[in-house]
């Protein structure tokens, strides 16, 4: 079994923090987020409507430009396969021939659809059984085409390949273009927030996380940025120790990353205690965001008076440092 613990990220202890004089709260308000915001004029009006169609919103995202990248690297693949490889006469690769965008789209449509459907092999779906089969994928595709586009199905050009590349190297272009089209159709308001995600797996991966905490405890950790009506604006795929955000400061450096472009506009970034630290709000206020979230016991600053008292029922400490950060029990 491959997999990697992210507990040991979660116990880093962050204790590089300036030095800072506390006192009592100031009274005056902060400044307050004024952007525009909503969904971005561009988008066409049927995608506005309250009406919108699920195909209509699925092809925004999934765009020309998208299934054009997955047909021309299919396309690529299953010719440098059959190239390389020698097949003998009873091969069904033999039977390959190029796809093409609208075959793309069917072929797309038939994995959405055994998502929904699911049965135990895939061999089910084209099964002429009264129980099993299904009637829409067996007039869209015959199962040995499907199973070709299947093995071929590719985002990247394996010959681009190297070695000190990332770890995300076939999935990059495709990602990329999602993150793009995601960030094209909305603007966050005042308050985001930022969290961790997992998405179940337990074949085999380098870089499959294990998390006890969470309903799915192995699969592929996503961090993701959020805006209130829980829209996905961006994203990010964590590869474990290898990832370019691995290290010390490795949460301070995701939510940066993340909240890049929507820095000095003085929003809120909301997170949890996987996030949340000293440090962290000091980087952010230094880029007119404030930040909110509760702080470990084991991070710097929790060792600070206003953690440690002890309240009755119903009491509130709070002090503001120089910087600006506010503490409150």
């Amino acid at each position: 079994m491959q997999f990697e613990s992210s507990s040991s990220e979660e116990q880093v202890m962050d204790d590089d923090v300036d030095s800072q004089f506390w006192g009592e709260i100031e009274s005056e308000s902060d400044a307050e987020f004024s952007e525009g915001h909503g969904m971005i004029q561009e988008v066409p009006e049927n995608l506005k409507d309250s009406t919108i169609s699920p195909i209509d919103c699925y092809r925004y995202f999934i765009t020309d430009e998208i299934i054009n990248l997955i047909v021309r690297e299919t396309n690529r693949y299953a010719e440098q396969h059959l190239e390389t490889h020698e097949l003998t006469k009873r091969s069904k690769n033999l039977q390959w021939k190029p796809t093409s965008h609208e075959e793309m789209l069917k072929f797309l449509g038939i994995i959405i659809e055994m998502g929904l459907v699911q049965m135990p092999k895939v061999d089910y779906y084209w099964s002429k059984s009264k129980l099993f089969g299904s009637e829409v994928i067996q007039n869209t595709m015959s199962r040995d085409r499907f199973e070709l586009l299947l093995k071929f199905y590719h985002f990247s050009n394996n010959q681009e390949q190297h070695a000190d590349q990332d770890i995300l190297f076939k999935l990059k272009s495709l990602l990329d273009l999602l993150k793009v089209r995601f960030k094209s159709a909305y603007i966050p308001g005042a308050i985001i927030s930022i969290d961790e995600t997992m998405i179940p797996w337990k074949g085999r991966l380098l870089f499959k996380q294990y998390i006890p905490g969470k309903a799915h405890k192995y699969g592929v950790k996503i961090y993701k940025l959020a805006a209130t009506n829980e829209y996905t604006w961006n994203f990010m795929v964590y590869t474990g120790k290898q990832d370019p955000t691995s290290g010390r400061r490795h949460t301070q450096t995701v939510v940066m990353d993340l909240a890049d472009v929507l820095l000095e506009c003085h929003r809120t970034v909301v997170v949890d205690n996987f996030f949340a630290s000293m440090s962290l709000a000091e980087s952010l206020l230094r880029n007119d965001i404030y930040l909110i979230g509760t702080l470990r016991s084991n991070r710097a600053g929790s060792e600070h008076e206003v953690v440690q008292k002890k309240l009755k029922r119903g009491e509130i400490c709070a002090l503001q440092s120089n910087n600006g950060i506010k503490l409150i029990k």
